[in-house]
């Protein structure tokens, strides 16, 4: 049965359940990094949180909840650089318990109807794990195309996996 949850943009609140969402994904082997590599604890959450909410133009910070609970997030940044400020990337989160439930289509369409609305982004990029099949047929469903890929470009767990960058024209 799939909770009863609302898309909203991130809270500082919710920092300490962010955290713990990113070092599940991690300990998965999902996230771009090894377990215990590179850590987010709730203090750098607190700081991105921040920082998007002054910043509303180039980053979206949002999470899926059910009541307090955080199910997942999505956290979008334009690129900088004068000559990329017409694009930008995202990444998404989910707990294991929250998948196959929706939750990412939400979060994936709230993005998109936010982009129509700064009409100065003209591209949404991802970086995909090819072993992530649910994720890529997410993205695909929301006519995300595979732009690239770099061929054994992660090893992790004694095996290697292609990254696949993905993009979506506004």
């Amino acid at each position: 049965m799939t909770p009863e949850f609302i898309i909203r943009k991130a809270r500082i609140s919710d920092a300490a359940q962010l955290a713990a969402i990113g070092s599940s994904i991690t300990a998965e082997g999902y996230g771009l990094a090894a377990p215990g590599e590179i850590t987010f604890p709730p203090k750098k959450y607190k700081k991105t949180i921040r920082h998007a909410g002054k910043d509303e133009e180039n980053q979206l910070f949002l999470v899926a909840a059910a009541g307090e609970e955080v199910l997942g997030s999505l956290y979008f940044q334009r690129s900088y650089p004068l000559k990329y400020r017409h694009h930008g990337s995202f990444g998404m989160s989910l707990k294991q318990s929250a998948r196959g439930l929706g939750i990412g289509s939400h979060l994936v369409e709230a993005l998109i109807e936010w982009a129509e609305k700064e009409k100065t982004i003209e591209k949404i990029t991802l970086e995909v794990l090819s072993e992530n099949k649910a994720a890529i047929h997410l993205y695909k469903k929301y006519k995300f195309y595979e732009e690239g890929r770099l061929k054994n470009h992660v090893f992790f767990r004694k095996r290697y996996d292609d990254l696949i960058l993905m993009a979506r024209t506004m």
